[in-house]
């Protein structure tokens, strides 16, 4: 075979064999979407069909080939340069044991592509560098190099090994395979945006109790009627990360969510929050450090301004677990309610569960504590919650959440006793690919809520169900 269609094999198939992102999982604000597939694991086989000829090599104990260090060296040579990850897997071990002088750049090589393979990119991009400066020269381990990186998420390093590729004299599909490879690194730093949106419509806006005539602390207290509205309910989001070098990046993200009520503003909900801080991001795990500044309106006018600081990390534990952390606290300012003005903090961890390819399941449980200079304003609050969702066969898609929380006030207001609630949530949502328009799917969601006070003013229990589009791009 001519060597430039050797390397446009070896190119086109390295390329088909890299992820677009290593082990995506589902997002961590808990989109209703379908999970990523697991990939299962390679089953084991001593049938090797690595080298570019063609040529199959048929071993029944790998072992055996420490008596032939030649064709060991030629197996695992074809092997790497194939890109076969189950045969350098299986020849490795024993290529390790060859006494020396042994080649220690395909060692390198094979090893790189081991730990590629087993998602321990670090380790991986280690390997390959150091092949990479014994023979600078060789497209192959420069071709895996980029992938390595590329996966690590080291984008400016992989970006330059592609293009380094590139600007050599490849056959026209070569070229293409490895213009995606690019055109993907340069997907990750684009501005992504996120838009839903549903109509509402809420029979109880001001929280009422279901009682309107309330006996307590030795009097009788007349309740406000439960007033209706009806609306917009939306969120948006648009983020952006610009590359710096290593596994660093400059994160940008900007928030609005809220709602709109046509026929009683003064109940109209509006939020938005920007951030701009540092992330650092490989192919495991993921961190950033996000400042950020708060503004929400209530009723046409501002309720709060808040300034903070956010810091999230999450960590692929293995092919199917995640754990997602955050913390973050800030200092609302109230212009209109001095008295709620202090210092609020939270903490959160998320446990995410791909239990299939079309399962998975998260638990997840919150810490919140609210201070203000009034104590009948400030608070504790515990939740644990839990969601599952699930694709059934030809599109369907189901999810269900469910939570509960306990909030506990420091100071009581009017009456004597500290406040103390429960609070129930459940929601479940329906969708189906087929129903898909311009990449937006529409979803049927159900909300219910019930909130136990030892106060009866603060009891109440209300339902909700809508349509919810979104679309992200």
């Amino acid at each position: 075979m001519p060597r430039p269609l050797i390397l446009t094999t070896l190119i086109l198939t390295a390329a088909a064999q890299a992820a677009p992102d290593p082990r995506p999982e589902p997002d961590p604000r808990f989109d209703l979407t379908a999970p990523s597939e697991i990939p299962a694991p390679p089953p084991a086989a001593n049938r090797l069909t690595p080298n570019p000829t063609g040529q199959t090599l048929t071993i029944d104990n790998p072992d055996e080939l420490l008596q032939q260090p030649e064709l060991l060296h030629r197996a695992l040579s074809s092997a790497a340069i194939a890109g076969n990850a189950q045969a350098v897997k299986l020849l490795l071990p024993v290529y390790r044991r060859l006494p020396e002088p042994k080649d220690h750049t395909l060692l390198d090589l094979a090893e790189g592509i081991a730990a590629h393979a087993d998602g321990h990119y670090t380790r991986a991009v280690k390997h390959l560098q150091r092949a990479h400066r014994a023979m600078p020269q060789a497209v192959i381990i420069r071709l895996r190099l980029a992938q390595a990186l590329k996966d690590d998420h080291r984008n400016l390093a992989a970006e330059s090994h592609y293009q380094t590729l590139l600007d050599t004299d490849l056959p026209p599909e070569a070229r293409t395979a490895l213009q995606s490879q690019l055109d993907e690194i340069h997907n990750r730093s684009r501005w992504q945006t996120e838009l839903n949106a549903n109509y509402t419509r809420d029979n109880n806006i001001n929280n009422a109790p279901s009682q309107r005539t309330v006996r307590y602390a030795g009097g009788t207290w007349t309740l406000p009627e439960p007033q209706k509205a009806q609306g917009i309910a939306y969120n948006a989001g648009l983020a952006r990360d610009i590359n710096l070098p290593g596994h660093w990046r400059i994160r940008s993200e900007t928030d609005a969510y809220g709602k709109t009520y046509w026929d009683n503003h003064p109940y109209d909900d509006h939020t938005v929050r920007t951030a701009l801080g540092i992330a650092y991001k490989s192919g495991r795990s993921e961190a950033a450090l996000l400042p950020y500044h708060q503004h929400r309106w209530y009723g046409g006018a501002t309720y709060a301004r808040e300034n903070g600081l956010r810091a999230q990390w999450q960590r692929q534990l293995s092919e199917r677990h995640r754990l997602i952390t955050a913390a973050e606290t800030g200092r609302p300012r109230h212009p209109h309610r001095p008295s709620a003005d202090g210092r609020d903090s939270s903490l959160s961890a998320t446990w995410v569960y791909l239990q299939s390819p079309r399962q998975y399941l998260t638990l997840g449980a919150d810490l919140a504590r609210k201070r203000a200079r009034d104590p009948d304003e400030a608070y504790r609050r515990k939740a644990l919650r839990a969601s599952i969702v699930r694709i059934w066969g030809k599109g369907l898609g189901t999810a269900l959440t469910a939570a509960y929380a306990r909030r506990k006030y420091d100071g009581a207001f009017i009456v004597p006793t500290l406040r103390s609630d429960r609070e129930y949530t459940a929601t479940a949502a329906i969708w189906h690919n087929r129903l898909s328009f311009r990449g937006i799917t529409p979803r049927l969601v159900t909300v219910w809520h019930k909130t136990d006070s030892n106060i009866p003013f603060y009891t109440y229990r209300k339902a909700n169900a809508f349509i919810q589009l979104g679309k992200t791009f």
